[in-house]
């Protein structure tokens, strides 16, 4: 009896393949594989035996290999797309454990509202918009678009000045707006003006559904708990809801500790 499938029939297998090659000359068809063999060898006829059996390479170790690499490189692709995203994730987990202030601001605000919105906009914001925030509270201040800044700056700076001088900026949301760049980039001034004066100053409201993919990462960042934004609907029965709790953020403010990523 000799072993078959020990560690050493590796290194012999060419003994076992030239016996097998010549077993007309080499008398060993009697001969059986021994009892320290593997089950599947033990008994049997070492003329039978097949070193490819266990010598021949490791299939499952490269498909495991394989595989394990495989979904490496697709986890790191899917989180460099989604990088954002889970940025997004973790400032609010930050946020959620530093959490803000509320305070009451005493400052002097040229504007109480800076009101800012795409061209194709206007009509729902002056016709409608205004009208209502100034039925209900009459000595409302308002900035209203780019026809209320400043006069005698460049048009940079006046939108700077018209954000830095206004106690609440409202951004009227819509699909139209977050594709002009000068919309965005009115946008981030404002976020450059939360960063400075570390207070919430900014209220969103969407008029339109936006696409998840579609939204800006910078508009993302706004939309959470402590960033209170509002969906203006066409049911009448959600008006009141809304102008509701318009009046109630544009009226306060709140102290932020963290600085906002641009």
């Amino acid at each position: 009896m000799v072993p078959c499938g020990d560690s050493r029939i590796c290194t012999n297998a060419w003994f076992r393949n030239w016996v097998h090659a010549n077993y007309d000359k080499v008398l060993l068809t009697s001969t059986k594989c021994s009892r320290d063999s593997p089950p599947e060898f033990s008994g049997g006829r070492f003329i039978d035996f097949e070193p490819i059996l266990l010598c021949g390479p490791k299939v499952l170790t490269y498909v495991g290999i394989s595989v394990a690499l495989g979904v490496t490189i697709f986890c790191v692709i899917l989180i460099y797309y989604n990088r954002w995203w889970i940025n997004y994730k973790l400032f609010l987990l930050k946020l959620c454990v530093i959490g803000y202030t509320e305070v009451i601001d005493d400052d002097e605000y040229k504007y109480d509202i800076n009101i800012i919105f795409h061209d194709n906009d206007e009509e729902w914001v002056v016709n409608y918009l205004v009208p209502q925030l100034q039925d209900r509270e009459a000595e409302v201040v308002l900035c209203v678009g780019d026809d209320d800044l400043p006069a005698g700056m460049l048009r940079l700076d006046a939108a700077a000045a018209a954000i830095d001088n206004s106690y609440k900026s409202v951004f009227i949301i819509t699909n139209a707006a977050i594709n002009n760049a000068w919309y965005m980039t009115k946008l981030r001034l404002a976020l450059q003006h939360i960063n400075r004066s570390q207070r919430d100053a900014i209220l969103l409201i969407f008029l339109e559904d936006i696409e998840d993919e579609k939204t800006p990462y910078i508009i993302r960042l706004l939309m959470s708990v402590n960033r209170p934004y509002l969906r203006w609907s066409d049911d009448l029965r959600n008006r009141d809801f809304f102008w509701n709790e318009l009046m109630k953020t544009v009226r306060k403010t709140a102290k932020i500790d963290v600085t906002l990523p641009i």
